[in-house]
């Protein structure tokens, strides 16, 4: 009971600390200008502190609560996990752009971990992958076929003089490129398919999009506190930065999980289904012919 009720109370959790966070920061903003009790308050917010009197303290709190979680749901910083950013090829240097890789490599290299070793590490882990079930495939499909499944054209079918291992060295970066991108569909399958690698995932993803939500309104927080007071709580901006640092980190985790789910067989990505097809479409062609 306690495992289905976590992923819950990691999806409530991010929004409510940062709702707490923005409604603090506004309270450092704005407090000298409210009244502190319904004796000396007018209008609205008379109305609102002679109510506060009469529910008592618990219901302020869960009413206070309330409007933290619906204002850290509309102003949470959400990032969309960039698996393809996660995973570096050697060849190509990334491929899910300059920005988002390079982070990741900049705060591994900063918290102590090999610049390039996880995520290369994982292109490799599927690359090798994808040449597996390419030879277990034995038919041989043709470009056209190929093309199909990857919805474009096969590196492998652009130069004519390549050596037909080369070719297939070729076709298997353009698989492992699919599989990459195919990997928010494995998320969404995992879940149904091995609950222990799903709760590994979201538990990191969790962390990632906790990191990233309160990170954002900390910030505002410092700049507050040290504007209303001096500049050396400015030092505190540091906390942020490496909230974000760690937000990255699980961000990695979060598709190593992904990948080893590929790997394992966990999990079969959507482009290896449709190879899986399409190869038993020809073997049943060829039986017929």
């Amino acid at each position: 009971m306690l495992a289905s009720l976590l992923p819950g109370l990691r999806d409530l959790r991010t929004p409510l600390a940062t709702g707490y966070l923005w409604l603090v920061t506004l309270w450092l903003l704005v407090h000298e200008h409210l009244p502190t009790s319904a004796a000396t308050a007018s209008g609205p917010t008379k109305s609102l502190l002679q109510l506060a009197d009469l529910v008592g303290k618990a219901t302020v709190l869960a009413a206070f609560s309330f409007i933290a979680y619906l204002v850290g749901s509309i102003l949470m910083l959400s990032l969309r996990p960039n698996f393809a950013a996660y995973v570096v090829d050697p060849e190509n240097h990334m491929l899910g752009g300059f920005i988002g890789s390079t982070i990741i490599r900049v705060t591994h290299g900063a918290l102590g971990t090999p610049s390039s070793g996880l995520t290369t590490s994982m292109y490799d882990q599927i690359r090798t992958f994808a040449s597996s079930r390419l030879r277990e495939n034995n038919v041989r499909l043709s470009t056209k076929h190929h093309a199909d499944i990857l919805r474009t054209r096969p590196s492998a079918a652009t130069d004519d003089a390549n050596t037909e291992r080369h070719n297939k060295e070729l076709l298997a970066g353009d698989y492992s490129g699919a599989i990459i991108k195919d990997l928010p569909l494995v998320a969404i399958q995992l879940q149904a398919k091995n609950r222990d690698f799903w709760d590994t995932y979201d538990r990191h993803n969790a962390e990632s999009l906790f990191r990233f939500g309160i990170a954002q309104p900390l910030v505002f927080l410092v700049i507050v506190w040290a504007w209303q007071s001096t500049s050396w709580w400015l030092i505190l901006l540091a906390v942020p930065g490496v909230l974000v640092v760690l937000g990255f980190r699980h961000s990695v985790s979060a598709t190593a999980t992904l990948v080893q789910a590929v790997v394992l067989k966990l999990v079969e990505p959507p482009v290896l289904e449709e190879l899986r097809e399409a190869v038993a479409r020809e073997e049943a062609e060829q039986r017929l012919r």
